[in-house]
C-alpha cells in the first residue's frame, strides 16, 4: 500500500456513521465531520485546492470580529486620525459585528456582504452609512490578501445604494445681511469666532486650532486643527498637506483676533480657557439661524410636558450649515476675479474638483442673470416701440 504524503489527509468512518476528513494544516491536526462519504471527499479535494493556491486555511477559520478588532487597533490606529478611527469603530460596532462578528472569515462571501447591505437598507440606514460600512469592509478584507487568508476580496462585486449628492445650500445676499446683523447684535462669546470664521473661509477645526504663535501682523498661519473626539477635543494636523498655508486678513479681522484673551496657547477658547467643542459651536450657529429666520414647524419636534406641547428640537426655517461659508467665500472670491488655483490655495482645498463645480454653478447663475436682464431690456424696448 502506498504511504500517504505529508498533508495529504485521509477519510474514515466513525462508529456513529459520520465520515471524518483528517488532515494536517499549518502544523496542526484538523478534523472535519460529514454525513456522507461523498461530502467528505469533496471537502478534502477543496482543502487540497486551497493548499495549492497557498490559502491560509487556519487563519480563515478565525472569527471575523476578532480579526477586525485586531486590524483596527494594530493597523489602522497608527495610520488614521483619532476621530476617523472612532468613526470606524462606531461603524464596526453598530453595523458589522452584530451580523458578521462570529462568522469564520472563510465563510464570508459576496452574498453574505450583500445580505448585510440589503438588511441595512431595509432598516432605513442611509446610503452614506452603507458606504462607510463598505469602505471599512473593503479595507479589512484587502489586508487579508497578502497573507493568503482569502483568495479574493468578497466586497468587490456587491451592489450599494447610490448616493445622491445634495446641492450645497448657500445664503443669498439678503439672508447673508440678516444673518450677519443677528450675529453682530448677539452677546454670544462665539460672536468674534463666527466673524473670523466667516472672513477666512477656513475649516472650523482650523480656526479652533489657531495658536497665538501663528498670528502675524496681517495674516494667520494654518498649522494645526482641533477636532472633536470621544471625551473632548484633540489636536491634529490640518486635513491635507495643502491645508498648511498662510491666509492674509483684513485689519478688522486681525483686530478681532487680537482682542481675545491670551490665557492659553489658543486664540479661541471658552471663558475659562478650555477648548470650544464643535457641537456647542454648531448649537450656537443654529440658534442664530432661528433668531434670524424663525423655525420650521414641519420639521421641529415637540414633546408632551403636563399635557402641553413643548418645543424640544427646533429646526431653523433657513437651515444652512457653518461649513457652507467656505463655499460662500469661494463664490465671493470668484466674483472678485480670483482663479480656481488661487481660491484653492487660500482655502486649503484638497482638490480643485469641488471648486470647479462651485465655479461652474456660479458662472451658470451669472449667465442666467445676464440673460434675464437682457430679456427684460429687449421686452422694454419692444413695448416702447409699440
Amino acid at each position: 500500500m502506498r504511504r500517504r504524503s505529508n498533508n495529504e489527509g485521509c477519510i474514515y468512518q466513525r462508529s456513529d456513521g459520520r465520515w471524518v476528513v483528517q488532515i494536517t494544516l499549518q502544523g496542526k491536526l484538523r478534523q472535519f465531520y460529514f454525513k456522507s462519504n461523498d461530502a467528505a471527499v469533496e471537502h478534502l479535494k477543496e482543502l487540497h485546492r486551497q493548499q495549492v493556491v497557498g490559502k491560509n486555511i487556519s487563519a480563515s477559520d478565525e472569527p471575523f470580529g476578532v480579526y477586525l478588532a485586531r486590524w483596527l487597533t494594530e493597523t489602522k490606529s497608527s495610520k488614521v486620525r483619532q476621530n476617523t478611527l472612532e468613526d470606524y469603530v462606531a461603524v464596526a460596532q453598530n453595523h458589522i459585528l452584530p451580523v458578521l462578528g462570529q462568522k469564520p472569515i472563510g465563510s464570508i462571501d459576496t452574498a453574505t456582504i450583500q445580505s448585510l447591505y440589503d438588511g441595512m437598507s431595509a432598516a432605513g440606514k442611509s446610503p452614506q452609512v452603507i458606504r462607510k460600512t463598505h469602505v471599512l469592509l473593503t479595507g479589512v478584507f484587502n489586508s487579508m490578501l497578502p497573507d493568503r487568508i482569502i483568495e479574493r476580496n468578497p466586497v468587490g462585486q456587491t451592489d450599494r445604494p447610490k448616493i445622491v449628492k445634495k446641492q450645497k445650500v448657500l445664503f443669498d445676499d439678503e439672508q447673508e445681511r440678516i444673518f450677519l446683523e443677528t450675529v453682530l447684535r448677539s452677546k454670544s462669546r462665539y460672536k468674534d469666532l463666527a466673524l473670523v470664521y466667516w472672513e477666512t473661509g477656513c475649516r472650523i477645526s482650523e480656526i479652533l486650532g489657531l495658536k497665538w504663535s501663528c498670528v502675524g501682523a496681517d495674516f494667520i498661519n494654518i498649522e494645526n486643527a482641533r477636532v472633536q473626539v470621544a471625551g473632548g477635543m484633540a489636536d491634529n494636523d490640518p486635513k491635507t498637506a495643502g491645508s498648511r498655508r498662510k491666509v492674509y486678513l483684513s485689519p478688522e479681522c486681525i483686530a478681532l483676533i487680537n482682542k481675545q484673551p491670551r490665557n492659553t496657547a489658543y486664540v479661541f477658547t471658552t471663558a475659562d480657557g478650555k477648548p470650544i467643542r464643535q457641537r456647542n459651536w454648531r448649537r450656537q450657529w443654529d440658534q442664530w439661524l432661528i433668531t434670524a429666520f424663525g423655525i420650521d414647524e414641519t420639521k421641529s419636534k415637540y414633546i408632551k410636558v403636563k399635557d402641553k406641547d413643548v418645543l424640544k428640537y427646533p429646526v431653523p426655517a433657513v437651515s444652512i450649515t457653518p461649513h457652507s461659508t467656505r463655499h460662500m467665500q469661494a463664490v465671493k472670491l470668484f466674483q472678485s476675479g480670483w482663479t480656481v488655483a488661487d481660491v484653492q490655495q487660500r482655502g486649503g482645498w484638497e482638490s480643485p474638483k469641488v471648486l470647479q463645480e462651485i465655479y461652474a454653478k456660479h458662472s451658470s447663475e451669472e449667465r442666467q442673470k445676464r440673460m434675464a436682464a437682457a430679456a427684460k431690456i429687449e421686452t422694454t424696448v419692444k413695448t416702447t416701440v409699440k
